[in-house]
């Protein structure tokens, strides 16, 4: 069997991490992960965009909207030291499966990979199905998050703080 050696500490930038000293200021729930629909890799990897699912105390990867219109997103899927990989040796890919229970940031910040280049303050669009991050409206697949906004900026996709709150509530416009 293969020798996985890891440190305990992790540093803040690391995509799923809670930012800063966040842990404190933060609110966070704990949900299940149901597979969305046949056909979809229901896996839900670290700081990714959760929606709720159909049922009460379970998400799904994504934004749960067909459309671009604008929503509040559930949550973000946080990094947990305790998780298994993937597979072993591992690659780096660790995930929740299909029923098993994750934590998910509904206040707070959180590092996140940004698709492409973000600025502070900006407005955070989710892509309806990954649950990835973005600038920009993209035909149908994005939704803009009222409840989300760039906390830090970047050139390029490279990882990036976001701010997550029931406080925000941007206008659609």
């Amino acid at each position: 069997m293969p020798v996985q050696e890891f440190n305990i500490n992790t540093r803040d930038d690391l995509v799923g991490n809670l930012y800063g000293i966040s842990y404190t200021n933060s609110v966070r729930h704990t949900y299940s992960n149901k597979k969305a629909a046949a056909g979809l890799a229901p896996d839900i990897a670290f700081g990714l965009a959760v929606a709720q699912s159909d049922e009460d105390r379970w998400c799904v990867l994504g934004t749960n909207v067909a459309t671009a219109s604008p929503a509040l997103i559930l949550g973000l899927a946080v990094r947990q030291i305790n998780r298994e990989p993937d597979a072993r040796p591992s690659a780096g890919n660790i995930s929740y499966h299909d029923n098993e229970e994750l934590t998910v940031l509904r206040d707070g910040f959180m590092t996140v990979l940004a698709k492409a280049s973000v600025a502070v303050g900006g407005r955070v669009w989710v892509d309806n199905v990954t649950g990835e991050f973005w600038d920009a409206v993209d035909g149908t697949n994005r939704t803009l998050a009222l409840n989300m906004r760039w906390a830090s900026s970047t050139t390029g996709s490279a990882n990036a703080v976001v701010e997550i709150s029931s406080a925000l509530m941007f206008e659609a416009a």
